[in-house]
């Protein structure tokens, strides 16, 4: 081999403005030159390489990459390849590292090893052990990924070490259909990690801290940091009660078989990283957030990688089009399967969100947050296709999903955030301990253009048919403020040559009406496709977001491409809107049959000046809804009560006391919002009539079986009084609180008081058999009406539900009032007050 020394290594300029800021013995110091650099001949660094020091080359390819950390220039330590088809490339300079040099792998075959012993730090190379048992590590790695990915790459190694059986890993490209997320991993565990911004260079840190002595581990002290941000924990052991294996021991010396590589897996020599290392350091300790800080300041501005969201915000107007996009690209960030690109049917330069491979996310942002005019008001025009789909088709439509999202977001990852793919759409949080755990973006508000029913938002009442539709979403909702019906628009996707779409979204910040545009043609249609009136104010705090676009791909996949794009901000012109809040009150319910909508099995409806919600028969869900929405205050203020009557219980008495009674299973109170409007009911049994309306609620639960939907803990018997909401997690049915109650489905009256307040949140619910208000609430507890209802303050459905199952109750309310605001209540015998029609109205110029 014909090789020559790229640099010379050199301990003397490394040492050079060393300063020591411990005893070099102890296990708790470090030694950092100024800056945050590294010192050789520190015992607590185990590896240290760079690519402009120590470089053997074979040609253009790395024969050797010499390791740095050890002062007395041990050999060993290196890591080499001695055959060239294996070796990866020198690049002499790359513009995404600060034109500073890196070693380039092929994803296939490039790798470097350790050939003697291969382990940092073990007793071959001299170096001091650690105590037996100590696993605790810091690693750092400067990345530069190279992008498209194959789609025929999997798992990833940046670095890796352990035996053949018996591995490691820090640094893994975790690859799932092609989606890159770094994260750590261990033999027979699991991949745990953050979406990174897979199409900019990154510094990835990794803390294991974890001390396996006793065998006792401790869960939760694994962390990783992405270009300086915190992406959580990244548990290797979780609560393991074993000790870690010697071979998954960065320093053991007691494992001759073991090896350690850079850009591949040591057991194969397989799964292979693409890409670019400029850097790789390594401690035996977890650091101390100012050490580890100090090191990634030295990293970021040796590779000029910012580690925080450029100063400042973004001009307005922006454009993005096939004419500006050389120069307009470098306004944005593309994160996850997200690259600048060219379009699959034309050739015209685009923002490709994701390609056409499955499971993937990808977000395109503005790299700096706007400021929006003071109202909030703003324009927007973008046009994308959605092509090449493929995979199982959704309820009778053409192949491809998941879809794409335009969002405004304040959420603190700023330019990087980023949720799931699939039905999350690139922006919804997914369940912890899974490869991608990122929460969902937000604060936010999105416009969804979903090509397959059934994501995060989805109403259920929109399946099985054809899935494409838009919405609009924020990020403190289950469900959509407001999505059209599915098949309400043309198909988004096609196998090959799917048209352009051209959407206009506007929102008037005086008014709070948000309108969606969608057309074929580049003329905006007369009418909205979707409007919704959403507070955006309830949602951001202050005028600063961030812009821009995501996507997700799951089991079928399409392409999504970002054409063109125009967004500005002006003050609107429009009268202010002015909710006039809704006042009434019911004595009973005689005649108002055209006030109310009636959902359910069949028994809901006005009997003897009562709205029943379900009859004393077996398996039976039924709602009353106010049939138009009310409008509260702002701050979402308001007092309701109400009295009913449960009667007739029949069925066995479930378990528990004998005094508990037959009869099943209570009813609710529900505030409400979305697309379905006043149509909500939900399931018999314990689901209570609201459990799966598909919807955005809180409700107030009288229950007399206990053990449904939302009563974890709870066991059949102990009938309580609870509240309840639609958790805003996406996850399903959530019990904010519960309080125990005596029996109340005796046929007797009772009477139920809720109070809530805006400016703390706090719901006060009061229950008595007497129609006097007691002194103090039977339960109360936080909630934030505006987060789980979408901050829709004035478009709030107001009704009843109730269910029963194997057993019954005759489920009747017998009289309500509300008002919107702390007042006096005045139970009024005249029917009904408060005119809906006349709910709100416009201020006069």
């Amino acid at each position: 081999m014909n090789a020559r020394k790229l640099f010379a290594r050199s301990a003397k300029w490394l040492l050079a403005g060393a300063i020591y800021v411990g005893c070099a013995t102890s296990a708790q110091a470090v030694i950092l030159g100024i800056g945050g650099v590294p010192t050789p001949g520190d015992p607590n660094l185990t590896a240290w390489f760079r690519a402009d020091s120590g470089v053997t080359l074979n040609g253009a390819t790395v024969a050797q990459w010499d390791d740095l950390s050890d002062i007395a220039l041990n050999t060993n330590r290196d890591v080499t390849h001695p055959t060239a088809a294996n070796q990866p490339t020198f690049i002499a300079s790359v513009p995404a590292l600060n034109n500073m040099p890196a070693i380039r792998f092929d994803g296939s075959n490039d790798f470097l090893r350790r050939t003697v012993d291969g382990l940092p730090g073990s007793a071959a190379t001299g170096v001091p052990q650690p105590a037996v048992g100590n696993s605790d590590r810091t690693v750092f790695a400067v990345v530069n990924n190279i992008m498209p990915r194959p789609a025929t790459n999997g798992i990833e190694h940046v670095l890796h070490w352990g035996s053949a059986t018996n591995d490691f890993s820090y640094g893994v490209l975790a690859a799932a259909g092609g989606t890159r997320t770094f994260s750590n991993h261990y033999w027979g565990g699991v991949d745990n990690g953050s979406v990174a911004s897979s199409a900019r260079p990154s510094v990835v840190t990794f803390t294991y801290d974890n001390d396996f002595l006793a065998g006792i581990g401790r869960a939760g002290a694994d962390r990783m940091w992405v270009n300086g941000m915190n992406a959580g924990l990244v548990d290797l052991q979780g609560t393991n009660t074993v000790p870690v294996a010697p071979a998954h021991q960065l320093k053991t010396g007691s494992n001759a078989s073991a090896q350690f590589a850079l850009g591949s897996r040591i057991s194969g020599w397989s799964e292979g990283y693409l890409g670019d290392i400029a850097e790789v350091i390594i401690f035996d300790q977890a650091l101390s957030d100012a050490d580890r800080m100090s090191v990634e300041g030295y990293l970021s501005n040796r590779y000029g990688i910012s580690f925080m969201p450029p100063s400042g915000t973004h001009s307005l107007p922006f454009e993005f089009n096939a004419g500006n996009a050389a120069t307009a690209v470098n306004s944005l960030v593309f994160n996850g399967s997200a690259i600048p690109s060219t379009d699959t049917v034309d050739g015209a330069p685009v923002a490709r969100i994701m390609p056409n491979i499955n499971n993937q996310s990808g977000t395109v942002y503005l790299n700096k947050p706007v400021t929006l005019a003071d109202d909030l008001s703003f324009s927007t025009q973008f046009e994308v296709r959605m092509n090449n789909g493929a995979g199982t088709d959704c309820c009778g439509d053409n192949p491809g999903a998941d879809g794409v999202v335009f969002m405004l977001h304040q959420d603190p990852r700023g330019a990087v955030a980023a949720g799931s793919g699939g039905g999350g759409l690139g922006v919804a949080g997914v369940a912890p301990n899974t490869v991608v755990n990122n929460p969902t973006v937000g604060p936010a508000v999105f416009v969804e253009l979903d090509t397959w029913h059934g994501g995060s938002w989805d109403v259920a009442a929109n399946a099985n048919t054809n899935g494409n539709h838009i919405a609009i979403n924020t990020s403190g909702a289950r469900f959509s403020v407001e999505q059209s019906a599915a098949g309400a628009i043309p198909q988004w996707t096609a196998v090959s040559n799917a048209p352009t779409r051209n959407v206009w979204v506007d929102y008037d910040g005086k008014t709070d009406m948000m309108d969606v545009y969608v057309s074929e043609t580049n003329i905006k249609p007369a009418s909205a496709t979707i409007s919704q009136r959403i507070d955006l104010r309830g949602i951001f705090t202050g005028n600063d977001v961030y812009l821009g676009f995501a996507g997700g791909t799951g089991g079928a996949n399409h392409t999504a491409e970002l054409r063109s794009w125009s967004f500005d901000s002006q003050e609107s012109s429009s009268a202010p809107y002015e909710v006039v809040p809704a006042e009434f009150a019911f004595s009973d319910f005689t005649g108002q049959e055209g006030i109310f909508q009636f959902n359910g099995t069949g028994t809901a409806g006005i009997v003897d000046g009562r709205l029943r919600l379900t009859d004393n028969i077996n398996n039976q869900a039924g709602s009353a809804m106010l049939n138009v929405p009310v409008a509260l205050q702002r701050d979402f203020n308001f007092k309701t009560k109400f009295a009913f009557e449960i009667s007739l219980p029949a069925g066995g008495g479930p378990a528990g006391p004998a005094t508990n009674g037959p009869g099943a299973d209570g009813l609710t109170f529900v505030l409400t919002t979305g697309p379905r409007g006043a149509a909500v009911v939900g399931g018999a049994g314990g689901a209570i009539g609201v459990d799966g309306i598909s919807a955005n609620f809180v409700a107030i639960e009288l229950d007399t079986w206990g053990g449904g939907s939302f009563d974890g803990g709870v066991t059949a018997g102990q009938v309580h009084i609870g509240i309840d909401s639609s958790n805003n997690a996406h996850l399903g049915p959530n019990s904010v609180a519960r309080a125990m109650i005596p029996r109340f489905n005796d046929g007797g009256d009772y009477f139920v008081w809720v109070e809530y307040d805006g400016a703390t949140k706090v719901m006060d619910v009061f229950f008595s058999p007497d129609d006097v208000k007691p002194a103090l609430p039977t339960l109360t507890t936080t909630v934030d009406l505006p987060a789980l209802l979408g901050n829709a303050y004035d478009e709030i459905y107001a009704g009843f539900t109730a269910g029963t199952g194997g057993a019954n109750n005759r489920h009747e309310i017998l009289s309500w009032s509300l008002v919107p605001e702390p007042s006096t209540y005045v139970l009024v015998s005249m029917g009904v007050i408060g005119l809906f029609a006349a709910r709100r109205r416009m201020k006069k110029a």
